[in-house]
């Protein structure tokens, strides 16, 4: 058989089936996934499901931690210095227990092929504490801007000006706070902001990371390829009208094994031409409910398109029933228009209603009702094999 137009950088998990006659399905074969897959029933959700060898969330357990590096740094000035000099191939490395304040050194250059690390889950070790907390001077301010291709970040703590839910923007919890245009991204990677479809880097690996407290976005992407963000902690993002874990913009991206909180929106997408996410054996504890938010998110195209984004592929996670301020839970999915191709939604776990939606659907598509494909997702203990009454079309 033939499959196309999936996500480089990643392996994946296939069963080939057999139905006979009498609609019996049987399991002929599993392909490079090393995780036998039951005839007698299908797995469902993140935790039961998790092929990746490491805990969800990183942490105590992660099989990659880094101990060590070219550089060892435990001041801001060391690690600018360090920066300057590491060349492709090296790693700058941060013990855990020491605290870099980065105010007044936003945009900080990480050229192609540098590794940041921290050794989070190593007997305890939280890892390095990295944050930034003055407002910025420009639109999507970031602590760390990647400038070339297969750049990583792995074991440490990045933390932003931590902001509660719905600060900023004038709004009507916090009249008068700081507008969205001085708001943080901890981590950015963009050549090039009008970049046309793949113009972008390629190869961010962002993993092992605990990140939080960002007006924008913990992480943010434009157009970038073969982005890997896997194995994290990403949480407390809210900030009225942004405050995304995750912000690609364009390009395509894997998110994997990660544990979301208290986001805005766990991940967004710009809805690009081109744009897909993959989205699998994560965790969303569901606490939260910032104005306008839902977990996974695609708008409509930001540049005028009638679609979101290309293709989307959404499985094997378990959205969790968290509390929110305002009272109410958000959906799970929100999709605002049809991808180009289609949104792939399967083997999730939802074990939460979407009090502001009709019948408390998880799943919500607004500005069309093409390209949705919900199937064989358990619902609050339920299966629901296609759409019908778990995806909520207006």
């Amino acid at each position: 058989f033939t499959v196309t137009g999936l996500i480089t950088n990643t392996t994946y998990y296939f069963a080939i089936k057999a139905t006979d006659n009498a609609n019996n399905v049987s399991t002929l074969s599993n392909v490079a996934s090393g995780k036998p897959v039951a005839s007698t029933g299908e797995c469902f959700g993140a935790e039961a499901c998790n092929p990746t060898g490491s805990p969800i969330g990183g942490g105590a357990g992660y099989s990659k931690i880094v101990t060590s590096g070219n550089y060892s740094v435990t001041t801001k000035a060391a690690l600018l210095s360090a920066l300057s000099s590491a060349q492709s191939g090296q790693t700058i490395f941060i013990p855990s227990g020491v605290t870099i304040d980065m105010n007044g050194s936003s945009f900080t250059g990480v050229k192609a092929g540098i590794t940041i690390a921290s050794n989070r889950g190593q007997n305890g070790a939280k890892g390095a504490l990295i944050k930034m907390t003055t407002p910025g001077d420009s639109w999507e301010t970031p602590i760390f801007d990647v400038k070339g291709n297969n750049v990583r970040f792995t074991g440490l703590q990045l933390e932003g000006e931590m902001y509660p839910q719905d600060y900023g923007n004038n709004s009507e919890y916090y009249p008068g706070s700081i507008s969205e245009g001085h708001y943080l991204v901890g981590i950015r990677s963009m050549k090039e902001y009008n970049g046309a479809a793949g113009s972008g880097y390629s190869g961010l690996e962002i993993d092992n990371c605990e990140l939080r407290g960002f007006a924008w976005a913990a992480i943010m992407t434009y157009q970038a390829s073969n982005v890997f963000v896997h194995h994290n902690y990403i949480h407390n993002n809210e900030a009225r009208g942004e405050g995304y874990g995750f912000n690609l913009y364009g390009g395509q991206a894997l998110l994997e094994a990660n544990i979301f909180d208290y986001n805005r929106h766990d991940i967004t997408g710009g809805g690009y031409a081109g744009e897909q996410y993959e989205a699998r054996y994560n965790i969303v504890l569901g606490n939260g409910d910032a104005i306008g938010a839902a977990h996974y998110d695609v708008h409509q195209d930001e540049k005028g398109g009638s679609f979101a984004g290309e293709k989307y592929l959404i499985h094997h996670n378990t959205f969790k029933y968290g509390i929110g301020v305002h009272g109410n839970t958000v959906s799970s999915i929100h999709t605002r228009h049809a991808a180009t191709i289609g949104t792939y939604i399967d083997h999730n776990l939802f074990e939460a209603v979407a009090t502001v939606l009709p019948g408390g659907v998880p799943i919500y598509q607004t500005n069309s009702t093409l390209r949705m494909f919900a199937t064989n997702n358990k619902w609050m203990g339920t299966l629901y094999p296609t759409n019908s009454t778990i995806v909520w079309f207006q």
